[in-house]
């Protein structure tokens, strides 16, 4: 909000959450950003089974399926895998609640993640607390949900220290 000669914008942080506020002289397209918005309070578990895929390190596609959402270093034969693993899963959303806010929390997160709602890019998640706000591309009904997760090349360097064949 534009007070006299001076510009006030209204930003609550999480505790090391970031953000890159930028200012320009003049409107050039609709503002991407959403207005400040309190915790949505609701919440809806996304339980149920969790597709995996990714390429091993010889182009290999690969995929696996979940029953319970956890990291890829638990799975036999992941544990030393370094790169990016698309988890997917859907889920239902009563019609009345696809046109609220919704947070998604993924927890604890190594080290970046990439989300997709139906299809569309909705954002990165990569600093504590691991949570995005889902603004839009939700439905009524079935919805897909997307995560991209990305970690360090770490796992790989020690599985190469190891001489492990990963």
């Amino acid at each position: 909000r534009t007070q006299s000669e001076s510009l006030e914008c209204r930003v609550t942080l999480p505790p090391s959450r970031s953000l890159i506020i930028r200012f320009r002289k003049a409107k050039t397209s609709p503002d991407p950003f959403p207005i400040y918005v309190e915790n949505p309070g609701r919440t809806i578990d996304l339980t149920g089974s969790w597709s995996l895929s990714w390429t091993d390190p010889s182009g290999e596609f690969r995929t696996h399926r979940i029953e319970d959402l956890g990291s890829w270093t638990e799975i036999p034969g992941l544990e030393s895998f370094s790169g990016t693993v698309a988890y997917e899963t859907e889920f239902d959303l009563p019609s009345e609640q696809s046109r609220q806010l919704w947070r998604l929390d993924l927890g604890t997160l190594h080290e970046s993640a990439d989300v997709f709602v139906n299809g569309s890019n909705v954002g990165r998640v990569w600093t504590t607390p691991n949570q995005i706000d889902l603004l839009s591309g939700l439905v009524a009904g079935k919805n897909h949900l997307r995560l991209e997760v990305i970690n360090l090349l770490a796992n790989r360097m020690i599985a190469l220290e190891r001489d492990e064949s990963f």
